[in-house]
């Protein structure tokens, strides 16, 4: 019997460099269809979608070639910047720091800095 290895979410997940429920949520915000549809998993166990490890590079090359929101006009600033910003409006650095991760891994389109840029912009 051969036994045939597929990488899942999590190892996705890795690859990226984003949380599991990331993978997830492209996944649901891009499905088979549209225009930059997320590739189709080779196989589903029990409802885990998975894909043959050769088909790493495809996948990596879909998130390179994520389409930016652009619904959204915001200039970037440096993580400085908005550290500098987070303070005056109260929040500790680590506060001010957990925030950013949380809407990165909401926004992995998104550099860091667009994503500071678009929370000052916010607090404006």
């Amino acid at each position: 019997m051969t036994a045939y290895q597929f990488l899942g979410c999590p190892a996705l997940a890795d690859a990226f460099g984003v949380n599991p429920q990331t993978v997830a949520i492209w996944r649901e915000r891009h499905p088979a269809g549209t225009a930059h549809a997320f590739p189709e998993p080779d196989v589903d166990i029990d409802g885990s979608p998975g894909w043959a490890p050769h088909r790493l590079p495809e996948i990596l090359d879909w998130r390179r070639r994520l389409p930016r929101r652009t619904d959204e006009a915001f200039a970037p600033v440096s993580r400085g910047v908005y550290l500098e910003a987070a303070t005056e409006r109260g929040l500790y650095m680590y506060e001010a720091t957990n925030l950013l991760h949380a809407l990165a891994e909401e926004r992995p389109e998104l550099t860091e800095q667009e994503l500071a840029g678009w929370i000052v912009d916010r607090w404006s």
